[in-house]
């Protein structure tokens, strides 16, 4: 089974939603722009939201076990999905990518990541131009 980097790209809030229609309530969303979550053999992350990952967990168990293509070419990198978790009041976007496993890099080495996270060495299956040039 393939891994999956599950990165959080946008987040959103409607106060004007909040403000009318929901309860108030003391926690909210955890989850921080840019935050990287691995799952190994489809697997819910550690530190995951439960809501969100109720809204990922198909796509990611496809993905690790090799599926893609959702929808009939829906994203340009097949071996992707851009996931919304179900919060209508605060909702987070998520990038699934599958990550091949590869002596390249580590995140560990790689200094965009803020988390140290330790695993094999991978490709992004994200940037197939760059590893048909040999830039990965």
């Amino acid at each position: 089974m393939k891994k999956c980097r599950i990165t959080v790209m946008k987040m959103s809030r409607y106060d004007d939603l909040i403000e009318k229609y929901e309860n108030p309530i003391e926690h909210t969303c955890d989850m921080k722009l840019g935050q990287e979550f691995i799952s190994v053999g489809g697997e819910k992350p550690e530190n995951m939201c439960d809501s969100a990952w109720e809204s990922m967990e198909y796509f990611v168990k496809e993905l690790s076990i090799g599926g893609g293509n959702f929808y009939d070419g829906w994203m340009k990198n097949k071996q992707s999905a851009m996931i919304s978790c179900n919060d209508g009041f605060r909702p987070v976007s998520f990038l699934i990518e599958v990550l091949e496993e590869e002596k390249i890099k580590t995140m560990k080495e790689d200094k965009t990541n803020p988390f140290e996270i330790d695993f094999d060495s991978y490709i992004l299956q994200s940037e197939p131009e760059k590893q048909e040039n040999g830039k990965l």
